[in-house]
Order: structure tokens, then C-alpha cells, then sequence
């Protein structure tokens, strides 16, 4: 036999066409594991997104919330100005 024939370690029984099989064949797998594992990133985001699209309708309601209450605060405190300006002095009773 000559050197090149001879081929050493487990592979050794195998042919060359069947170790470029399983090569392939693994390669494959990679490649398909990576596709799904972009495809849960995907789907992932997409989730995250739709979260963040929520807490922004809620944030926007809130801030309008806020708007409104100051505005009735606001006329609140003028409503009260007004009727605590009277010429006599005297300050509305609080009734409970």
C-alpha cells in the first residue's frame, strides 16, 4: 500500500464520499437550527413590540389623564378664587 492510501484515526473506514455526506448533512442541520433560532428572535421582537404599542397607548392615557385633571384643577382654584375674593372678607364655610 502506498502512503496515501493509507488513512489513520476513526475515520478510517469510512469513504471519502461518505464523510462529505455526513459533512453536508451536518451542515444542513446548522443551518436549519439557525434559521429557527432567527426565527424565535422574530417572533421575540415582534412580542416586544406589540408590548411596548400598549405602553405607549397607556402612557398617551395617562398624560391626557393628567391634562384633564389639571384643568379641573386649575378651574377649581379659580372657581374658589373668586368666590374667596368677596368684599366682605368673609371665606366660604366648608360644608361636609
Amino acid at each position: 500500500m502506498t502512503s496515501s492510501l493509507r488513512r489513520r484515526g476513526p475515520w478510517r473506514f469510512l469513504s471519502p464520499a461518505v464523510i462529505r455526506f455526513v459533512l453536508v448533512v451536518l451542515l444542513i442541520l446548522a443551518v436549519a437550527a439557525e434559521e429557527y433560532y432567527i426565527f424565535e428572535l422574530r417572533n421575540e421582537i415582534e412580542g416586544q413590540n406589540e408590548r411596548l404599542r400598549n405602553i405607549s397607548v397607556e402612557l398617551q392615557t395617562l398624560k391626557n389623564q393628567r391634562n384633564a385633571l389639571k384643568e379641573e384643577l386649575s378651574s377649581m382654584k379659580k372657581l374658589t378664587e373668586d368666590k374667596g375674593d368677596d368684599k366682605s372678607g368673609d371665606t366660604p364655610e366648608r360644608k361636609d
